[in-house]
């Protein structure tokens, strides 16, 4: 009777650890743009990386949260779902706007 209100695939955790691996792709492909900066093609191909991973992270994130709301009993606090999840998700809003700083000011 209660496996219905758990979600299909029921693990949060994996969706936690998906949206921290996607947290540090984002950060080691801002460290590869500032290191390579002077190579306009690279920092191109860079920045539509980052655009990418901060795009793919979205979807981690609205997933999760989603599931959140579909789910009756979850491993913790609804609260810290949401605060978890929408925190990672700003990190990397911020290296998606210092990537986009970075070339726009042309530092």
């Amino acid at each position: 009777m209660f496996s219905r209100l758990m979600p299909a695939d029921g693990n949060f955790f994996e969706h936690f650890d998906k949206l921290a691996g996607q947290v540090v792709e984002g950060n080691k492909v801002l460290v590869d743009l500032l290191h390579r900066f002077d190579d306009l093609a690279a920092r191109k191909q860079l920045i539509a990386k980052v655009d990418d991973i901060e795009k793919s992270a979205d979807k981690t994130t609205l997933d999760t949260i989603a599931m959140a709301h579909k789910t009756f009993v979850t491993p913790i606090d609804r609260d810290h779902i949401h605060t978890l999840v929408n925190g990672l998700d700003d990190v990397l809003d911020l290296v998606q706007d210092v990537a986009e700083a970075v070339v726009l000011y042309d530092l």
